[in-house]
């Protein structure tokens, strides 16, 4: 079924750019606008953490019609001209990209000048800065950089999901903001934290599987000892 899901998702992408300010409540609707709208309010950066789950790339561009346009991290493709039409297609609403190499200043700035960033946080990290957390019952290595630049920043951690519907449209689900994990040791925050994002993405994996990305090699890596 994540199969199905996926192939109406390039499908969706090929006609984003058809979607604009007054047609996009055919494409989308929303719950819970209070959180995003409260975290923009604030004034102190938004980072979203998110999943490849559901058409993940309407969502981004539909909450930029919505007037709430974010910097996504990104990996460019490896074929230079692909890489330039998908650019096009996904910039389309007013969205801006930071290029995943190296993108700890383009965050830093982002988040300090009061803008949000989008993360995907459900992909095997097997170089850099990682951190095993419980997924599914199994450790799996994670990317460290949304816990670290939140408690950098200050940033509010906003989880985002878009959920594909039985009736062809999608709802946007934003969940209230994650109050960060203190404990005293750096490392130990970082490690906490990253588990409490990625038990978001558990929670909407596990009730919508059919609509999360399961051909990605999740749990490649694996922990030394």
């Amino acid at each position: 079924m994540c199969y199905i899901n996926l192939a109406y998702s390039v499908i969706e992408f090929i006609h984003m750019p058809k979607i604009n300010k007054d047609n996009v409540s055919e494409w989308v609707s929303y719950e819970g606008l209070e959180n995003l709208k409260s975290a923009y309010s604030q004034g102190r950066g938004v980072i979203f953490i998110t999943a490849h789950f559901g058409n993940w790339e309407l969502m981004a561009y539909a909450q930029a019609l919505m007037g709430y346009s974010s910097n996504i991290v990104i990996r460019p493709l490896d074929n230079i001209y692909l890489d330039k039409v998908v650019k096009r297609f996904r910039s389309g609403s007013g969205n801006k990209f930071i290029p995943k190499k190296k993108a700890a200043k383009g965050i830093l700035r982002c988040l300090r000048k009061g803008q949000s960033v989008g993360i995907l946080i459900d992909q095997n990290v097997s170089i850099g800065d990682r951190v095993f957390v419980d997924f599914f019952g199994t450790p799996a290595s994670t990317i460290t950089a949304p816990a670290i630049f939140a408690q950098r920043t200050n940033a509010a951690v906003i989880p985002a999901f878009i959920i594909r519907q039985d009736n062809g449209k999608h709802k946007v689900i934003y969940e209230p903001e994650l109050k960060l994990i203190q404990t005293g040791d750096q490392k130990e925050n970082i490690r906490q934290n990253m588990q409490q994002f990625t038990a978001q993405v558990e929670k909407y994996a596990a009730k919508y599987p059919q609509q999360w990305f399961w051909m990605h090699r999740r749990w490649k890596t694996r922990p030394e000892k």
